[in-house]
């Protein structure tokens, strides 16, 4: 996407190296289910929720645990609010405390909270969007970003669209559909609140309830109308790990001023506070900006401004190369998530961004390969690309119907909470519209969904989780009964097949995009970690004489997966109704499927010296304490598999991430079996 700013190397730069120091944040706030559990300076987790038992000397922890969260610091004469609001934010440490209070008051957050509890209001999202804004605004305040005119109304600086160089795209937003009215109504709402907790702050009530009667101005929440855009067109989700956000940051314009590609060559990551300092060597950043020459001169030279982020504190963030990148070349990442098709992508740039996409993937026609079978649902095969309705593919309404079909059916279960309900649906969903032919589909008879499609990867996305609540819950309400424990090793096991599918799946579409490496690096980390808690489970000792299918295994753990899934994938869907159908979920030749490029031999190394890379005539399995040769031969080869892919799923992570990154260390934590948290 090109735009009026943007950031290119100024050297060459190989795969997996940083390309900018590690940045704090100018504003950030964590979500709102995450202010009672996690620290609201240092994003940390308030306990360690004795979820580390014996492992306390374990250095290679992520986080720590503080003795009591610490309240945020009041002035002594502000007592005009209820007393009980100090809970609203809390701490991990009374240094955390002090370093933040002064923010979180004079921001007028405190005040925005209060009003959230004390009086009634139509607004229904989360508010970390509006207490960052917030905080963003006392920021450009406080290093005298804003003037003053006659009428006292705060107006942006001389630089049109912009403050600190962050775009705000406020006049796109404004009107042109009905999209648009619906988000600049919510926009005008948000900066009402924010107004109004900023005019609690300079005149404190007599009555909570008496600063929703001050007459406004049409003009009045222009400014916080404003900044509240530049943070929904700047602000990052603050991620400890993909699909799990604490918070919001927005970043000074050393990092917001990279633009957006569904093909990047970088990606990002976030460093706690205390966490590794990787820092990218004596030069700092390796990108400098690039376009509109009036926002050259007058915002480069005040970079030194944000260099500390402001307030010097918050989750820092580092841009990490994920190809090599040339002098010259501009340098991109992804705004949104690249497993999605095409014309998604689209409506969610639009929507949030207000731009369209034209990125060499965007651009490719024919359509690239990863948008074909993700989207189009064309069956290509041997390079020939036959039309949907030769292959008896679902039409676009049906589509559309099995789209919200998916989608009623998860909302059902974030409401509800009953992952058997949502197991039941899409399973059934999924075997009706079976692509393969072995099954006579029931009640939507001439529909064919592509086990590649983007809805069969989030209904296995959301198939994962179920089953993994439902062994959970099984496990904790008949932890002595050995039937309920057999039955949620069987959810377990049919949890950690959909989780290998879903690795398999990403692993064909990264091979033809490598830009998808960040999320494949996720899905294998995760893939090994569900096979390695299934062969540490205590319930083996039920299965024993169970009639499961058996193989040997004479591969060595280097070997690719490939390798590996023909032996543990028959094991994995015994019985299952759906998944039994899948030949193999690594290789999808058997399903038509073109091989696509490869990226070479390797051979992972990401440091877990206790886990062995070629087992020779090792007779132990490393699931269990056996000695000698182990009988339980479908458990040391789930052990084999799910060390190598979290081996590979390191790897990838540390090309995204680095070594010392926390995904990786995740990897290499579970490896040893440890008990870590994020």
């Amino acid at each position: 996407m090109g735009g009026e700013m943007e950031m290119r190397a100024q050297e060459d730069i190989d795969m997996g190296e940083d390309i900018i120091s590690p940045i704090p944040p100018l504003a950030f706030s964590l979500h709102d289910s995450f202010l009672s559990t996690h620290c609201s300076a240092c994003f940390r987790p308030l306990t360690d929720n004795n979820n580390n038992n014996n492992n306390n000397n374990n250095t290679l922890l992520l986080l720590r645990s503080s003795p009591s969260p610490s309240p945020p610091l009041l002035p002594a004469n502000f007592t005009n609010l209820s007393s009980s609001s100090s809970s609203y934010v809390l701490y991990c440490s009374p240094q955390c405390s002090a370093t933040d209070s002064d923010l979180h008051v004079s921001s007028g957050e405190y005040h925005l909270l209060h009003l959230f509890q004390s009086e009634p209001t139509n607004w229904t999202d989360d508010t970390s969007d509006l207490r960052t804004s917030l905080r963003l605004l006392l920021c450009f305040e406080r290093l005298g970003l804003l003037s003053r005119h006659q009428n006292h109304h705060y107006q942006p600086n001389r630089i049109p669209s912009r403050i600190a160089g962050l775009i705000s795209n406020r006049d796109r937003v404004e009107g042109g559909d009905p999209h648009s009215d619906d988000m600049f109504a919510k926009i005008r709402q948000g900066a009402r609140l924010m107004s109004l907790a900023r005019r609690t702050r300079d005149h404190p009530p007599s009555t909570p309830t008496s600063t929703a009667r001050v007459q406004e101005h049409e003009h009045e929440h222009e400014l916080e109308e404003f900044v509240l855009c530049q943070v929904l067109m700047n602000a990052v989700e603050v991620q400890v790990k993909e699909g799990r956000s604490l918070g919001v940051a927005v970043y000074g314009p050393g990092f917001s001023w990279i633009n957006h590609s569904c093909s990047p060559n970088a990606c990002y990551r976030f460093l706690p506070a205390g966490s590794e300092m990787q820092a990218c060597g004596e030069s700092g950043s390796r990108i400098v900006p690039s376009g509109d020459e009036a926002l050259l001169k007058t915002w480069v030279c005040d970079e030194s401004k944000f260099s500390l982020g402001w307030c010097g504190y918050g989750p820092r963030i580092v841009a990490r190369s994920i190809k090599p990148i040339k002098k010259g070349e501009e340098v991109f990442v992804t705004y949104t998530d690249l497993l999605q098709p095409k014309a998604m992508r689209h409506v969610e740039l639009w929507l949030r961004y207000r731009f369209i996409c034209n990125c060499r993937r965007c651009s490719a026609s024919p359509n690239a390969y990863v948008d074909c079978i993700l989207q189009d649902n064309v069956h290509i095969n041997h390079g020939a690309t036959n039309s949907i309705s030769e292959n008896g593919f679902c039409s676009d309404e049906a589509y559309e119907d099995l789209s919200d079909f998916v989608d009623e059916a998860i909302s059902e279960y974030l409401s509800v909470g009953d992952p058997e309900s949502l197991c039941d649906k899409l399973e059934r969903m999924l075997i009706e519209n079976l692509q393969s032919g072995h099954l006579q589909p029931k009640g939507l008879p001439n529909l064919k969904l592509h086990p590649l499609h983007y809805l069969s990867l989030n209904a296995n996305i959301s198939l994962v989780s179920a089953y993994k609540v439902r062994a959970g819950h099984l496990l904790t309400l008949h932890s002595e009964m050995g039937n309920h424990q057999l039955e949620a090793f069987d959810m377990s096991r049919t949890s950690a097949a959909y989780c290998l599918l879903l690795a398999g799946v990403t692993q064909h579409l990264f091979l033809s995009e490598t830009s998808l490496i960040a999320t494949a690096a996720n899905i294998w980390i995760d893939a090994g970690e569900s096979l390695l808690s299934l062969s540490r489970s205590s319930s083996w000792s039920l299965i024993n004489e169970q009639s499961l299918p058996h193989s040997d295994l004479q591969s060595s753990l280097h070997s690719r997966c490939s390798r590996f899934s023909p032996r543990v994938w028959p094991f994995l869907v015994h019985g299952h109704p759906f998944l039994r159908h899948f030949i193999d979920p690594v290789d999808f030749e058997w399903l038509g499927m073109p091989r696509t490029s490869t990226l070479g031999d390797y051979r992972p190394r990401i440091g877990a010296t206790d886990v062995r890379l070629d087992y020779g005539d090792e007779r132990s399995c490393g699931a269990c304490t056996c000695e000698g040769e182990c009988t339980d031969g479908e458990r040391s080869d789930i052990f084999h598999f799910g060390a190598h892919c979290l081996l590979y799923g390191g790897y990838l992570s540390s090309i995204c991430y680095g070594y010392h990154g926390s995904l990786t260390r995740y990897a290499r934590n579970v490896l040893c079996g440890e008990n870590v948290t994020w």
